[in-house]
């Protein structure tokens, strides 16, 4: 079983691709081996909208984050509620691989 290190895993998130100026709502934002991952929820699984490598960071849970990427970069905050019924939620994005947490 290979590993999969998640520094950031942000569930409910909004996402703002800073250069598009392009909002997503209801997303999971995560770095997951050094990329930042902008999740939105989709039928009948999630999809990916942005992916890139993280080159630097600001910030922190309670004030969001600001995660640079030579692609963009990508302003995270959580999102009210719980996401109930949302499949974000639930489903295994990393499915097969061994799950280590470490923060940024």
């Amino acid at each position: 079983m290979t590993d999969v290190v998640i520094q950031l895993d942000l569930f409910p998130a909004s996402a703002l691709l800073a250069e598009s100026g392009t909002t997503f709502m209801n997303t999971r934002v995560a770095v997951v081996d050094g990329n930042v991952e902008v999740w939105r929820n989709e039928y009948p699984a999630p999809v990916v909208v942005f992916t890139a490598p993280l080159t630097s960071f600001e910030g922190n849970v309670r004030t969001g984050y600001t995660l640079h990427t030579d692609a963009g970069t990508v302003i995270a905050g959580r999102d009210g509620g719980c996401g109930c019924g949302a499949t974000l939620g639930t489903v295994d994005l990393w499915a097969g691989k061994r799950r280590i947490n470490t923060s940024l």
